[in-house]
């Protein structure tokens, strides 16, 4: 939620912490992007940004649906992202598949 709230409030800020966030966040997507292409090399770089974006909208979503004590860990809804988005990148082989581990207060009964 807390990314949602800085992008609601960003236009209330004053210019200079406006620009410093901004090229904060420009920053972080740069890094994703340059993550990504390391990951696939042959990945094309008009597709690496918007996958890059994506993966950062997924984690960012997380904050707003993620359910401590739901049917997922934390750790294994980021490393689903991960894995959909470096499968899609065509980086064979770097995704590694999410724990099996089922959180231990879950019944069994649905």
């Amino acid at each position: 939620m807390g990314h949602l709230a800085l992008v609601y409030f960003l236009p209330g800020l004053s210019p200079p912490l406006q620009a410093s966030i901004r090229t904060r966040m420009r920053w972080l997507a740069y890094a994703f992007v340059l993550a990504l292409t390391e990951a696939a090399p042959g990945l094309p770089a008009k597709k690496a940004k918007p996958l890059a974006l994506s993966l950062l909208a997924m984690l960012n979503a997380q904050a707003v649906w993620f359910r401590e004590g739901g049917g997922l860990l934390r750790e294994d809804c980021t490393a689903m992202a991960v894995r959909m988005t470096l499968a899609e990148a065509g980086a064979p082989g770097k995704a590694q598949p999410a724990s099996r581990r089922k959180p231990s207060h879950l019944s069994t009964a649905l």
